[in-house]
């Protein structure tokens, strides 16, 4: 795998790649050890070791592993305590807020609601006042506007269901 200068090039046949052991926390002098048997050093060595502390630190989740809790510990006793109380104040503000914003869409969709129900109220009233007054042609129409409304929204509604 050795290339021009200092990179490394691939070729079509597959070499292959330097064994790292399973427990990535071996001492600076065993992975040294097993770079140069595979034949890395200088620039090169240097990536692979970043990439191994890279790996060694990398996880997923709110809290770190138990061994990294325990590193902390030795550097600051109170450590892990509150790296605990900051994860617990973070998930309660962020359920706080979860339920906050709930609420509010809750709220504004019953204002929604009322105040669809005043508009169709009024203009169905409009269209009852200009009937009486002997306009029904122009009742009629006033009154399907709403109507034929409510119904796309039924009709919209069951096929957003689907």
């Amino acid at each position: 795998m050795k290339g021009n200068g200092d990179h490394p090039k691939r070729t079509d046949e597959t070499e292959p790649l330097p064994t790292v052991p399973d427990d990535l926390s071996s001492s600076a002098e065993e992975l040294g050890e097993l770079l140069a048997t595979e034949g890395l050093s200088g620039e090169n060595a240097e990536q692979v070791r970043r990439i191994v502390r890279y790996i060694a630190s990398a996880y997923a989740g709110p809290l770190p592993p138990a061994e990294t809790l325990a590193g902390y510990a030795k550097i600051y006793p109170q450590a892990p305590e509150i790296i605990f109380t900051s994860f617990q104040e973070e998930a309660k503000h962020r359920r706080e807020m979860e339920r906050r914003e709930l609420e509010a869409e809750t709220a504004l969709a019953y204002f929604r609601t009322k105040c669809a129900v005043g508009i169709f109220l009024l203009i169905v009233g409009l269209a009852f006042f200009a009937v009486y007054r002997n306009y029904p042609i122009q009742g009629t129409v006033i009154a399907l506007g709403p109507l034929l409304s409510i119904v796309g929204l039924i009709i919209y509604g069951l096929h957003r269901r689907r």
